[in-house]
C-alpha cells in the first residue's frame, strides 16, 4: 500500500477535485489532503485525513509580503518534516499556492511528483514543478502555455468530477414559477467584477421582466449585495457556499460565471 499526499488550495474549484480523486486513491492506498483553513466548509474527512498548512499567497504590500515570505519558508520545513515523518510514496499537487511547499518539499526529498491541471492555461505552481512531476493530467492537451518538450508527461483525464453531481437524479430545468432564475456563480472568494458591475444591469432588467437573483460572493459581502438588492425590491438568495447546490443549479434558467474550469465542467454535467 503506497501512502500518497493530495495538496490543493482552499477553494473550491481546488479542492472538490481533490477530494474526488482522495476517495477513489483511498480505495487501494494510505491518503492525505493537505490544504488551507479555506477548505473546511467543503470537508468532512476525519482528523488524521487532513493537514492543514498556515500558508498564504504574495501580497503587493511590502509589509504583508515579508510576512507571507516568512509563514511559506515555515510552511516548507513543516512539510519537509511531515513528508519524512509520514514516509510518503508520492504527492499529487492540484494547483493553488497552497500546493507550492508540499511539491517543494517533494522535490528536496526526491519523492515522486504528479500534478493535476484542469485548465486550459498551466498554473503558476503546476508550472513551476513541470520538469520535476513524473505525469501531468490535463483536461485538454491544448495547454497554451506548456514547452512541447513535456508534452510526453501528459495523460488526458478530462474534469475530475464530484460524484454527487455524476449520480444527481435529475438535471432538468426545476424552475416552475413564472420569474426567470439568474445564478451568479462568483466563486467562494467573490469576483468583485460580479459583486459590483452587475447591479445596476440587473436592476434595469427587474424593471422589465420577474426575476430572482442566486448569487455566490465573498462572505463579507453578503449582507450589502442582499441589502441592496431589497432596497429594489428583487428576490433574492446570496451565499458564499450552500449545500443545496445542485437544487439551486437545477432550478436556474441562467448562469453567469467567471469560467473556473471545475465550474463549468459542473455546469455541463
Amino acid at each position: 500500500m503506497k501512502k500518497i499526499v493530495l495538496c490543493s488550495g482552499g477553494t473550491g474549484g481546488h479542492i472538490f477535485p481533490a477530494i474526488s480523486l482522495l476517495k477513489s486513491l483511498s480505495e487501494e492506498n494510505e491518503t492525505v489532503l493537505v490544504t488551507d483553513k479555506r477548505a473546511f466548509k467543503y470537508i468532512n474527512l476525519p482528523k488524521e485525513k487532513v493537514k492543514i498548512l498556515n500558508v498564504s499567497s504574495l501580497k503587493k504590500n511590502i509589509v504583508l509580503n515579508i510576512f507571507s515570505i516568512f509563514k511559506l519558508f515555515f510552511s516548507i520545513i513543516d512539510s519537509v518534516l511531515f513528508l519524512k515523518k509520514e514516509k510518503i510514496d508520492a504527492v499529487v499537487g492540484l494547483g493553488g499556492y497552497v500546493s507550492f511547499p508540499i511539491l517543494l518539499s517533494a522535490k528536496i526529498l526526491n519523492k515522486k511528483i504528479y500534478l493535476y491541471e484542469p485548465n486550459l492555461v498551466l498554473g503558476r505552481v503546476n508550472k513551476f514543478f513541470l520538469g520535476d512531476c513524473e505525469k501531468i493530467f490535463v483536461h485538454t492537451n491544448s495547454i497554451i502555455n506548456v514547452p512541447k518538450k513535456y508534452s510526453l508527461k501528459f495523460i488526458q483525464v478530462g474534469n475530475i468530477i464530484r460524484e454527487e453531481i455524476l449520480n444527481y437524479p435529475n438535471t432538468e430545468n426545476k424552475n416552475n414559477e413564472e420569474d426567470t432564475r439568474i445564478i451568479i456563480l462568483g466563486g467562494s472568494q467573490g469576483a468583485k467584477i460580479f459583486d459590483n458591475n452587475l447591479k445596476d444591469l440587473i436592476v434595469n432588467l427587474s424593471k422589465e421582466f420577474s426575476i430572482k437573483i442566486i448569487q455566490q460572493t465573498n462572505k463579507k459581502n453578503i449582507f450589502r449585495l442582499k441589502e441592496f438588492y431589497n432596497k429594489n425590491e428583487i428576490e433574492n438568495l446570496i451565499f458564499d457556499y450552500n449545500d443545496n447546490f445542485f437544487e439551486i443549479v437545477s432550478e436556474a434558467d441562467l448562469c453567469i460565471t467567471r469560467a473556473g474550469a471545475t465550474t463549468l465542467a459542473e455546469l455541463s454535467i
